[in-house]
């Protein structure tokens, strides 16, 4: 019932029927009897699966050679009729398709993918020594007929883009060609991703790549001094990382470089003078292979490198006078070109950082100076000077000079230098100046007023605001001047809103940690907290049926953390005086064991009168 011979009979007509058929037909024809196939012997392997635990399993451990499950035997019997009569026709034909969707037409993708799933199906079944049938691991399944179409596969892929290549370049210019090698070799990885199986992804690539960049190594060579000449930044960069694919692609590239480079500098250092030097810092293709060729291995920098950094010494004198010239005319782009060359040199780039601190640090004082007298008790003057001068110079070291830790050390060295010493603090007679203007200016921003900033530029404001504190030396007189401030906008209402006071407050502490920060919190919590203690009292006053006549309410906040001393008492008036014994009474029951001191010289109020009515 189970033996190999009982099921070769019912193969003989498709067989019969395939062999009449080809191309795109044969391949529908073949896929879909196999389906079909395989489905019917999943029904049989289900209903037989008794059979298959018992005593097809004894047989086989038995020794049989003949006897095999359900399932097996209809795969190894396909296997061995239908497909030995028809694989190299199915095969032929998946090729062909493959060859018209290169060449741009379209075909069913589906239709390859399933003849090689099914390839990948029989590889999965072998004969062990004693003539049993296992499944194996997905490593073993890629041994005979996948194995073989990969073979073809690759032979007619080299064929194919020979060629398609050699035609190419015939007719187009070499630009053009790597733009084509890029695009073949695009479609192959996405050829292999969407019907391809996985194991063919590496040999597919590297067949690719030998024919198309490999072969073609001498044409790259020729071209590519033909690039640096001219300058072809984007076309440099593709022939760069082509060769980089293939094994020794780039020795030969790094040749022509090495040359270049000499016969370059041959001329720059036979007339070395600032036009000369100019010239050779806005050359792009020399700046880009030097990153991009000889610092991808350390071992072999090589002759350009080395011959880049001689350059450089001998002429740092011009360099550094240009650096000067360039820093103060504001050309950032040549900057940045002169940074790109000029940092190989190492420890030589120290005395431009030094010579961008001078240079900031004079801009800045510049800057203040300009402000004049008004800044002195101006703070928005002040902050926004400082600011606009942090903006320009920041942007410079970070799109110039790669915010390199060394140009971003001396930016912060030049800030702290003239925001805590400059014409304003010199005129006010007072070092300090500095931390109390940007702490008015903070008053400014959080209180109620005309400004009509919105949430998200309050937000901006604050942030560009701990740019300037992180410079500023006395910190603590900031903070000083920060809590009365923040002491007289809440007893007064006059914030902007909570969450911009409570916003500032966590930057403060994010950079100057807890304790700084503490008192200015706690003004802040029992701010929040006397609110709700003032709704508490009214409440009260409702459930108690009496009346206060009056619109009362109360800030009660910790001596140790408010500036406020009480300076002198007085007698209030009645109706006040009640308001206050019935809220002491009323906090005493809530908290006791507490005195509360009032400070009547910062209450306020606001007295209605009727006198004048007709």
């Amino acid at each position: 019932m189970t033996s190999l011979g009982s099921f070769g009979k019912t193969l003989s007509s498709p067989v019969d029927r395939g062999k009449y058929l080809d191309g795109e037909e044969l391949a529908k024809y073949y896929t879909a009897e196999w389906r079909s196939f395989q489905s019917a012997s999943r029904v049989v392997n289900g209903i037989c699966a008794a059979l298959n635990r018992h005593w097809i399993k004894r047989e086989v451990d038995g020794g049989s050679a003949t006897i095999l499950e359900i399932y097996t035997l209809a795969v190894v019997t396909w296997k061995q009729h239908l497909v030995k009569e028809m694989h190299n026709n199915v095969t032929s034909t998946v090729l062909k398709l493959i060859e018209r969707q290169r060449l741009g037409e379209a075909i069913k993708r589906r239709l390859i993918w399933s003849v090689l799933e099914n390839y990948v199906e029989f590889d999965g079944i072998k004969v062990d020594s004693r003539s049993q049938l296992e499944r194996e691991s997905d490593v073993h399944k890629l041994l005979s007929f996948l194995g073989n179409f990969e073979k073809l596969f690759l032979e007619d892929t080299k064929a194919f883009y020979t060629k398609e290549s050699v035609e190419f370049i015939a007719n187009n210019p070499f630009t053009e060609y790597m733009r084509k090698v890029d695009h073949w070799l695009y479609e192959e990885q996405f050829r292999c991703e969407l019907y391809l199986h996985l194991s063919t992804q590496e040999g597919l690539i590297k067949t690719c790549e030998k024919v198309l960049i490999a072969n073609q190594l001498d044409l790259f060579k020729n071209e590519f001094r033909s690039l640096l000449i001219a300058g072809q930044d984007e076309d440099l960069a593709r022939i760069y990382f082509l060769c980089n694919r293939v094994d020794g692609g780039l020795a030969e590239l790094k040749a022509a470089f090495e040359k270049h480079i000499e016969e370059r500098f041959a001329s720059v250092i036979k007339a070395c003078d600032e036009r000369t030097w100019t010239a050779f810092v806005n050359e792009p293709c020399a700046h880009f292979f030097r990153y991009e060729l000889y610092e991808l291995n350390s071992a072999q920098e090589g002759y350009a490198s080395e011959r880049i950094k001689k350059l450089i010494v001998k002429h740092y004198d011009l360099i550094e006078d240009k650096f000067r010239c360039l820093l103060l005319s504001g050309k950032d782009e040549e900057l940045a070109r002169m940074y790109s060359l000029t940092r190989s040199v190492g420890d030589e780039l120290g005395d431009l950082r030094n010579m961008l601190e001078k240079h900031i640090e004079e801009q800045g004082a510049l800057a203040m100076e300009r402000c004049g007298e008004k800044a002195v008790n101006d703070p928005i003057i002040y902050v926004n000077a400082v600011l606009e001068v942090h903006r320009h110079y920041s942007t410079l070291v970070e799109r110039s000079f790669r915010n390199e830790s060394g140009f971003v050390q001396a930016l912060d060295k030049a800030c702290a230098t003239f925001i805590n010493k400059n014409n304003v603090t010199i005129i006010a007679e007072n070092t300090s100046k500095s931390a109390e203007l940007l702490a008015r200016y903070c008053d400014w921003l959080l209180k109620k007023g005309v400004k009509n900033s919105n949430e998200a530029e309050l937000k901006d404001f604050l942030t560009e605001v701990m740019i300037v504190f992180k410079y500023i030396d006395d910190k603590d007189i900031f903070e000083k001047f920060y809590s009365k401030m923040l002491a007289k906008r809440l007893v007064g209402s006059l914030s902007v809103n909570d969450d911009a006071e409570s916003r500032m407050i966590s930057k403060l502490k994010q950079m100057c940690g807890f304790e700084y920060t503490s008192k200015l919190q706690s003004m802040l919590t029992n701010w929040r907290s006397s609110k709700d203690l003032t709704e508490a009292f009214k409440e009260h006053e409702r459930h108690a049926s009496t009346s206060l006549n009056l619109d009362f309410s109360i800030v009660v906040f910790n001596s140790g953390a408010w500036p406020f001393r009480q300076i002198l008492t007085f007698e209030l008036l009645a109706e006040l005086g009640n308001c206050i014994n019935k809220f002491t009474t009323f906090y005493n029951q809530r908290h006791n064991g507490r005195k509360l001191t009032w400070l009547p010289t910062l209450s306020k109020g606001e007295l209605t009168t009727n006198c004048f009515q007709n």
